[in-house]
């Protein structure tokens, strides 16, 4: 017996048929969205919160070489017997 399609065989436009729950335009739509989310993570979140941090520790560097230029001999050791 061969089975004939209708309109009526497909749960919604778009679907294959043998594959009820598998809606074509729905699974792009949420494939692009997943797509999208992943890349805004991995090329825009993660990069600006590294580029922050590099940031951060440039600025910390040059106040902490700037604070030991400002007072050359806080580190000196003393000679024994020097005052």
């Amino acid at each position: 017996m061969t089975a004939v399609l209708t309109a009526d065989s497909f749960s919604s436009i778009g679907s294959l048929p043998g594959y009820p729950f598998f809606d074509y335009p729905q699974t792009v739509t949420e494939a692009t969205g997943i797509t999208l989310g992943l890349v805004a993570i991995f090329f825009v979140l993660f990069p600006l919160l590294a580029t922050g941090l590099i940031i951060f520790a440039v600025a910390q560097s040059l106040g902490e070489r700037a604070e030991n230029q400002r007072r050359p001999n806080r580190w000196r050791r003393r000679r024994a017997g020097e005052d």
